[in-house]
């Protein structure tokens, strides 16, 4: 774990790293607080649905806006006023639930509440993009910031639904806006670390071209979609597993069980440097997520599926950390906050659209239909992958240096 320790010697590593991974923590919270405060305020899991879909809309169409007046202007700049609209429009909302207000109000405060959150981890690792110049070091810093995550998504959750059920239903979206304002206070002061804007820079002679014409990019945001729909059909899928083994509560432990094993897969895949390229590596962890989506629903129990998706899970960090340093290679570092909240965005569509997707299936057909959705997501990352790789080979020596 030597490499970690390098990176949190670099001056002012450590306070925005931590800072950093502090305010990105409503991100694994606010969703389910929401759902779990309407459907104690208001008894309609209809609604609660509705906003959630919206919720994931607002932040999917904000977020690459958000983050290009970033890329423009400086992190302190945008993120400082958006995360207090953020935090005061789900103080409004947890106000308006409260009092059983009217649902248009609801609509309006998650819609800017959401929108306006921003994508903190994009700030983060454009940090670390400036502060390192040596690739190897990035991808461990990649790891080391997607193993955060994971800590998050299995601390999150938990601490939401804590603070829903044995305080107030209202709690844990109060706690959300608390601790976002609480991170980006921490966070976005530290200007020594902060990437310089490009606005501050002499203008180009020529028009930037659009990033969302960056084919590698692109690319890579097609492979993330079908990622998405990975997370979003497995959330469902290990809901409706859970339950029909009799043990509905086991959901928690589930998802955490895949959680884990994304976090210590990513502490080892950062810690040391690997000799295949990082094309390669990636190829090799998609791969290995189709076949781990594949025997899910293979599972004889839930002891069993435990296992399989701790497992299945181990891939998730080391792919995610792979992509996102493709992603840096392939873009302007003046542009990098927005490509990597196009790569977010891309990751939420396809969660939606799984999610949405295994719900259908599991209405029909149990809990084996929606792991079936799980499986084909996952096969179609691997054809995605497959048919992207030449292009992405190609550009070793133009945009991505990977080979």
């Amino acid at each position: 774990m030597s490499v970690y320790k390098q990176l949190f010697s670099i001056p002012g590593a450590a306070r925005f790293s931590l800072a950093g991974a502090l305010a990105r923590f409503p991100m694994a919270m606010t969703n389910l607080a929401v759902i779990m405060m309407i459907t104690s305020m208001y008894k309609d899991y209809a609604l609660a649905g509705r906003l959630s879909a919206v919720a994931a809309v607002s932040f999917a169409l904000m977020v690459p806006q958000l983050s290009r007046l970033v890329d423009i202007y400086g992190q302190a700049k945008i993120m400082f006023p958006s995360v207090l609209l953020s935090a005061c429009s789900f103080t409004g909302l947890a106000i308006t639930a409260q009092v059983g207000g009217p649902r248009p109000l609801l609509y309006l405060l998650t819609i800017v509440g959401a929108g306006f959150s921003g994508s903190i981890g994009a700030l983060v690792r454009a940090r670390w993009a400036y502060v390192l110049k040596e690739p190897g070091k990035l991808q461990s810093a990649f790891a080391l910031e997607a193993t955060f995550d994971e800590v998050i998504f299995i601390v999150g959750p938990v601490l939401a639904t804590v603070l829903a059920t044995e305080i107030h239903g209202t709690a844990g979206i109060f706690a959300t806006a608390i601790i976002s304002v609480v991170g980006a206070f921490l966070l976005l002061p530290q200007r020594d670390t902060e990437p310089v804007p490009s606005g501050r820079k002499p203008a180009p002679t020529t028009p930037s071209k659009p990033l969302l014409k960056n084919r590698t990019l692109l690319m890579l945001m097609v492979v993330y979609i079908a990622m998405g729909a990975i997370f979003g059909g497995l959330d469902v899928s290990c809901v409706a597993f859970a339950s029909e083994s009799g043990w509905p509560s086991g959901a928690g432990v589930i998802l955490a069980a895949m959680s884990i094993g994304s976090l210590i897969a990513g502490l080892i895949y950062g810690a040391r440097s690997w000799k295949p390229s990082i094309l390669k590596l990636y190829l090799l962890g998609v791969a290995f997520l189709g076949i781990g989506c594949s025997i899910l629903q293979f599972a004889p129990s839930v002891v069993w599926f435990i296992i399989l998706v701790f497992i299945t899970g181990s891939a998730f960090a080391p792919t995610a950390t792979n992509v996102m340093t493709m992603v840096s290679q392939a873009v302007p570092s003046s542009r990098l906050t927005e490509s990597m909240a196009w790569m977010v965005t891309a990751s939420n569509v396809g969660a939606s659209i799984g999610s949405a997707v295994g719900g259908q299936a599991i209405q029909n057909s149990g809990a084996h239909g929606g792991l079936f959705t799980v499986a084909v997501s996952g096969w179609a990352m691997v054809i995605l992958a497959l048919l992207t790789a030449p292009y992405l080979r190609k550009t070793r020596n133009n945009a991505l240096r990977v080979l």
